[in-house]
């Protein structure tokens, strides 16, 4: 039944349906008040294939072996809020101790600084953390960045990867660094190519996905994306954080998420930061 209002419906059964897939494929669990959410964000979706209903829909993801679609789905359910340097604590403590600790407990080399942004959306993220190390004055030429971005968001990648943004989103950055490290081209702030070749961007399913990195991170930071999850998803994913992890080495999370009532092996340091022993 389709409204000029409120476009296709969505069923309590339909609702359940993808709710699951949805927390099987990305370990979102959507809860009962977000039965309009989804059907606001899919209606789009369905319409654009031609589509009647969410039945149909969910038969076209499920049948689809390429898992565009899957891919397409997943893409529309997920948020992506994010700013330069957001909750700023965590790019000072970088600042004051986890570079600073890193590079004396790698002063015997490798001289490789290995960071992750586990969601990264659109890149203020990432970029933000490259900033960072930039500027850092005990970080010179003979050590090299690895910085690694991913989301499973293929929509958010690209536009990460662009390097591209409005004046709008360059409030929280500083005037000095927004003349070292952007262009300005047609109301546009566009990152130097220099910069935006340091920044490694993959899609990647961080719940489905096995970790297969050769080499373990310094530093990681997954942050307001656990607060999505059940108790077992988190304790899984931070299990496989830690298994990645250098000793020494630091996870921080988002402001609006804790550890605490979660199995793991990490050390607390302060609220939303994490050590590996």
């Amino acid at each position: 039944m389709d409204d000029k209002y409120f476009g296709i419906v969505i069923s309590d059964r339909e609702f359940e349906t993808f709710r699951e897939l949805i927390y099987q494929e990305s370990g979102i669990r959507l809860r009962d008040n977000k039965k309009d959410l989804l059907r606001q964000r899919l209606n789009k979706r369905i319409r654009a294939l031609g589509l009647k209903t969410f039945s149909e829909y969910y038969k076209l993801v499920d049948e689809d072996r390429s898992r565009k679609e899957l891919t397409e789905l997943i893409d529309a359910v997920s948020t992506n809020v994010t700013s330069f340097f957001r909750e700023i604590k965590h790019f000072e403590f970088l600042t004051g101790k986890a570079i600073p600790e890193t590079l004396k407990r790698k002063k015997e080399g490798p001289f490789e600084l290995r960071v992750w942004s586990a969601a990264c959306s659109t890149g203020e993220e990432p970029y933000s953390m490259l900033f960072t190390l930039l500027e850092h004055e005990e970080i010179n030429s003979k050590w090299k960045i690895k910085l690694l971005a991913t989301d499973i968001s293929t929509k958010v990648l690209q536009r990460a990867m662009r390097g591209g943004y409005p004046a709008t989103k360059m409030d929280s950055l500083p005037g000095d660094l927004l003349k070292r490290y952007f262009d300005l081209k047609d109301d546009e702030y566009i990152l130097k190519p220099k910069f935006r070749e340091m920044v490694n961007f993959r899609w990647f399913n961080l719940i489905t996905a096995r970790f297969p990195f050769k080499h373990k991170f310094d530093i990681i930071f997954c942050r307001n994306v656990m607060i999505y999850f059940d108790k077992h998803t988190r304790e899984e994913l931070v299990r496989k954080f830690t298994g990645a992890m250098a000793p020494g080495s630091y996870l921080c999370i988002g402001h609006s998420e804790s550890l605490a009532n979660t199995s793991h092996e990490l050390k607390y340091v302060q609220p939303t930061i994490y050590q590996k022993p």
